[in-house]
């Protein structure tokens, strides 16, 4: 919507935001970050889930003041445990960069051709599925897993942008994303995964969309007018 892109980046509005999902979001992403490190060098499973642990202490100031019972220092500990439990011996690898290091936390910024402008980002992480390469994106909610959850990612411009973006950075094909998403409640944690799968005539789509959309924000930015999309924003 171009009047909520004026709206909150060019006019600086704010929506109040619950403090404690970025809060636990951030400490979950830090912990398998951690987690997934230790085991890339070698480390076994329990001193995995030990030091991703360790690491969510962290966030125990600002957790405890939580209002959501779901979104706790216990929670956040219990997740991070539980998704070590089940995933520790994966068969998923975690990929490797150029310098030997593990692809977690990977900055991609690629020219966008026909534009002067780049696109650029963070994904969470870099896999091997089989002998193709996917990208991780790891997701928290409250919601129950399953394949209606799992469906708003395609189609998504989040998953099709890293595909597309990730694969230009590598100069090789990215398969598409690999959904991780982690639901918590009160008394359990629960993990289900997902491949958001993207095929070359889908990139190839998202890309003539993408050139097309910036050919429209630069209108409104020359005549300063920013419609408002009444249906979906």
């Amino acid at each position: 919507c171009p009047r909520y892109y004026k709206y909150s980046v060019l006019d600086g509005w704010r929506a109040r935001e619950k403090r404690e999902d970025l809060v636990w979001g951030s400490g979950f992403h830090d912990g398998l970050e951690v987690f997934d490190s230790v085991r890339f060098y070698g480390g076994t499973k329990k001193e995995a889930i030990e030091r991703a642990v360790m690491a969510c202490f962290n966030y125990k100031d600002e957790l405890a003041q939580s209002p959501n019972n779901k979104k706790t220092l216990d929670t956040l500990i219990r997740s991070i445990v539980w998704y070590g439990e089940q995933y520790g011996d994966d068969t998923i690898k975690t990929a490797t960069l150029g310098d030997n290091h593990p692809a977690i936390e990977v900055r991609f910024e690629v020219p966008i051709p026909g534009t002067k402008y780049r696109l650029s980002g963070r994904v969470d992480k870099l896999a091997i599925v089989g002998d193709e390469l996917y990208v991780v994106e790891r997701k928290t909610t409250e919601t129950t897993l399953g394949s209606y959850y799992f469906n708003r990612y395609s189609p998504n411009t989040q998953v099709t942008g890293y595909t597309w973006a990730v694969g230009q950075q590598l100069g090789m094909p990215v398969g598409g994303v690999m959904i991780e998403a982690c639901q918590t409640a009160v008394g359990f944690s629960r993990f289900e995964r997902a491949i958001a799968h993207r095929t070359p005539d889908q990139l190839k789509e998202f890309l003539e969309s993408v050139r097309l959309y910036i050919e429209t924000a630069e209108r409104y930015a020359e005549t300063k007018f920013w419609p408002m999309n009444e249906s979906a924003c």
